[in-house]
């Protein structure tokens, strides 16, 4: 029951579409999370409400609606990779190409637009899209939203550990594995509401980690890796102290082109090490307290069996039996 899944409570007369972005960060002594990016594709107001589950229990105090940082125009060009503006900031505002609208960003989180139904492995949540998201003509509109899951479960875990002080640094193996709609990873109740004619038309899949990671095993080949610019995701990440230029992300992206995703698995195995100078004293501090312990316990042994020079009755390892008496 480790999947995702996304699916519409409403009518879908006609195939519709939803492309999902999901960052996984998780940063070592920073708080991990999972964020969503998710583009309704010509959304009609018979499909009801969007609903996601994920594979872990959240609370409410858990959900961060990311609308508000998306209305910095550097930022929502940086997400997209094109040149965009933004106006019209109220319950959602629109995002321009020029002067085409491509598509309007729901800011959560107003009117109780947002329920949250927890189950014993798995949290549902339901967005609800109100009529006022749509133009004056009530057609079909595009509608993107953003928000992050201040946890994420067992999405990312570590598996083996090393011994440090054999080894004088720290090793982490880890597993990263994202599914979505995978209905055999499903709960029946959730499986059941995967209606055939919701495609997932595009997932891209981004892993944020430090430096120290390293990834040793894929699935599928990854599209590209690099380093943040500090100047754009700092703010944006949101961890205080954090060197923004020492974080790269890794990416996985479906391929739209050649078919409708139905659904979708990334598995990766990481291995992490740290070599800071801690784990160097630790190791260093734990020779000296053993070899004190060795020469305390050997001058105890000493004083013991050899008072004054004298060999102890108590510490005598001459064989009596053997031993030939002087005449």
């Amino acid at each position: 029951m480790n999947s995702l899944a996304v699916w519409y409570d409403g009518d879908i007369k006609n195939n519709a579409k939803i492309d999902l972005h999901i960052n996984v960060c998780s940063i070592k002594e920073y708080n991990e999370y999972i964020e969503f990016g998710v583009l309704l594709n010509n959304y009609n107001k018979t499909y009801g409400n969007f609903n996601l589950s994920v594979p872990f229990i959240i609370n409410e105090d858990d959900f961060e609606d990311l609308s508000q940082k998306l209305y910095d125009s550097t930022l929502i060009s940086a997400l997209f990779n094109e040149t965009l503006s933004t106006e019209d900031k109220n319950k959602y505002f629109t995002v321009k190409q020029g002067t085409s609208i491509k598509f309007r960003i729901l800011c959560l989180k107003q009117d109780n637009d947002i329920e949250f139904n927890k189950e014993s492995n798995h949290t549902k949540i339901k967005i609800k899209i109100s009529d006022g998201i749509f133009n004056e003509e009530k057609t079909n509109t595009d509608i993107y939203m953003r928000f992050r899951i201040n946890k994420i479960g067992k999405i990312f875990q570590t598996i083996a550990t090393n011994i440090i002080l054999l080894d004088g640094y720290k090793e982490e193996k880890n597993i990263f594995e994202i599914n979505v709609n995978m209905k055999r990873k499903l709960p029946a109740e959730i499986s059941q509401n995967l209606k055939s004619k919701l495609h997932i038309g595009m997932i891209n899949v981004f892993f944020m980690s430090d430096y120290n990671t390293d990834i040793i095993f894929e699935s599928q080949d990854r599209k590209s890796a690099r380093v943040l610019e500090n100047h754009i995701w700092d703010k944006y990440i949101g961890y205080k102290d954090l060197e923004i230029e020492k974080v790269v992300a890794y990416q996985w992206k479906s391929d739209s082109e050649v078919k409708n995703v139905q659904d979708f698995n990334i598995f990766v195995k990481t291995l992490i090490r740290n070599n800071k100078k801690y784990y160097l004293l630790k190791v260093f501090s734990f020779i000296v307290i053993i070899g004190a312990l060795g020469g305390i316990l050997g001058n105890a042994i000493t004083t013991k069996c050899f008072n004054s020079f004298a060999p102890s009755t108590i510490c005598d390892f001459n064989d009596k039996n053997n031993t030939k008496k002087e005449k």
